[in-house]
């Protein structure tokens, strides 16, 4: 593994990490979502429990508050300044884009990193418009294989 890979792998384990601690128990999968794109940074999570696509202030029986979401907030947004360097460091391209997908029950984590401008050249796009595309997304997949 390359001293890049190893940071790269760093911050993915970071960011699961930090979205699962933030979730108690009873959470099955997590979704990481962040952009970095015209000098702005956005991260965000949303999990899966029983099938269904949940936000991070609406899971139950955890605190979820403003504190204890700025604070996960914050470190996942870290994390993604720490990529940017590594990128930077290693002289390569900085995704626009990235979504991480933990599976709690085998334990695997797929990434997808974009390089394509995702929000350039459209003014009334915003990265959580991206973010709630990707919620519903992963919700009708969840739909579609329940049936």
């Amino acid at each position: 593994m390359t001293a890049f890979e190893a940071i790269l792998a760093d911050v993915q384990s970071e960011q699961i990490a930090a979205s699962l601690e933030y979730s108690g128990s009873g959470v099955s999968d997590v979704c990481v979502y962040g952009s970095i794109e015209d000098g702005s940074t956005v991260f965000d999570v949303f999990y899966i429990v029983d099938r269904r696509v949940v936000d991070r202030n609406d899971l139950q029986g955890v605190d979820t508050s403003a504190i204890r979401q700025l604070a996960l907030l914050r470190h996942g947004m870290n994390q993604l300044d720490r990529l940017v360097e590594a990128c930077t460091q290693f002289s390569r391209p900085v995704p626009t884009e990235l979504k991480l997908h933990y599976s709690g029950s085998n334990k695997s984590l797929d990434s997808v990193f974009e390089y394509e401008p995702r929000l350039s050249g459209d003014a009334s796009l915003h990265p959580n418009d991206l973010v709630e595309a990707w919620r519903a997304e992963v919700q009708t997949e969840l739909d579609a294989e329940a049936e």
